[in-house]
């Protein structure tokens, strides 16, 4: 078998620097959003929890469902003043 770097000329060597050059700071920018997706997902969860605290949901499962029924809530309590 042939060496690679036996042409004297490099491209090949030169064509995979530039290869791993490449993969590594698509890498970095890879990891970069890795990171941004967690901080995200973070303070999604913090405000998932807040909301949970001031409905006084149990699970997170029945957020969505205690919500609509507080806004029923205040939209039956709305309709009762409208009357009085």
């Amino acid at each position: 078998m042939a060496d690679r770097g036996s042409t004297g000329t490099g491209s090949d060597d030169d064509l995979t620097a530039v290869n791993i050059v490449s993969l590594v700071a698509r890498n970095r920018e890879l990891q970069a959003q890795i990171e941004q997706f967690r901080a995200e997902r973070n303070r999604l969860i913090e405000t998932e929890r807040w909301i949970m605290e001031l409905l006084g949901t149990q699970t997170p499962d029945k957020l969505v469902h205690d919500l609509r029924n507080l806004l029923n809530e205040r939209d039956l309590l709305k309709a009762l003043i409208d009357r009085l």
